[in-house]
């Protein structure tokens, strides 16, 4: 009988140190799982600040878009890029002589 209740002890010893094993795993999946639940909402923020300015940008871009589409209709507004293309083309004339004649 002292036999068997001393292994009966040696048991529920050795099941204690397994649930203190499986506490401590399930206690830092646990925490993981908080850091990743935490690190999630900091993504979600940034996707959704970046979400935002994505569609502000897309909105001017339609804006910059007509407008140039009515430049670009309008006899004074042709006129007028030619003349922005015109002076850009000479700025480079300018700068490559700069470079090229010391």
């Amino acid at each position: 009988m002292e036999g068997e209740g001393m292994r009966q002890q040696l048991i529920h010893e050795e099941l204690n140190v397994y649930l203190d094993d499986l506490h401590t795993s399930v206690t830092r999946l646990g925490e993981m799982g908080l850091t990743i639940h935490h690190e999630l909402k900091e993504q979600e923020a940034i996707v959704d600040d970046l979400t935002e300015r994505t569609d502000a940008n897309h909105s001017n871009m339609l804006d910059i878009n007509k407008q140039v589409s009515d430049l670009l209709k309008s006899r004074q507004g042709r006129n007028q890029l030619l003349l922005i293309a015109g002076l850009i083309l000479a700025l480079l004339v300018v700068v490559a002589l700069i470079f090229i004649l010391p």
